[in-house]
Parts: structure tokens; sequence; C-alpha cells
């Protein structure tokens, strides 16, 4: 699953996360990241146990990208990614 956050041009005080269902804005960048890590993790688990795995192992990275700018960095944006890895459901044998 992976999720973006950037900074809508324009719009110094305010944070989108871009989701599969639709966008969320923040007025703080921390809470639009708990916010995407969060619905990144609960996403692949779900998908992972759709898919018919019985225990899942997640694992999420955050790689945030920024570009110094006269003595300060710049905020481009936050990838979100989360992995979801499971073994199938073993089908129960009949009596």
């Amino acid at each position: 699953m992976r999720i973006l956050i950037q900074q809508p041009w324009g719009r110094e005080h305010s944070y989108r996360v871009y989701l599969p269902f639709g966008i969320r804005d923040f007025v703080e960048l921390e809470d639009a990241i708990a916010y995407a890590r969060d619905t990144a993790y609960r996403l692949a688990r779900d998908h992972a146990h759709q898919a018919g795995a019985n225990r899942v192992k997640l694992h999420t990275e955050q790689n945030d990208w920024t570009v110094p700018v006269i003595g300060d960095n710049l905020y481009l944006g936050t990838e979100i990614i989360t992995t979801a890895v499971g073994r199938p459901r073993l089908k129960e044998r009949e009596s």
C-alpha cells in the first residue's frame, strides 16, 4: 500500500494525504503522517486477509523528500509504503 503526502501549491500550512479512496487535508505534518501510516497499515492488512492470508506480517517505510534552499530545507513530500506478507489459510480436513 502506497500513500503520498504533499503540501498543496500556495497553501503553506496544509498537508494533503493522497489515499486510494480520496484525499484528506491536515494542518500539521505530523498528523498527516500518523494518519497515512495508520491507514496504510490497516489497508495492507485488510487486503492480505481478503486475499486469504492467515497470519500477516507488515512492514512500513517512510521516505521524506526535502531539498536544501538557502540554508533551510524545503519540504517536497512524504511517501508511506506498507507491505503485507502472509501465508494462505489452510483448508480444514473433512472427517
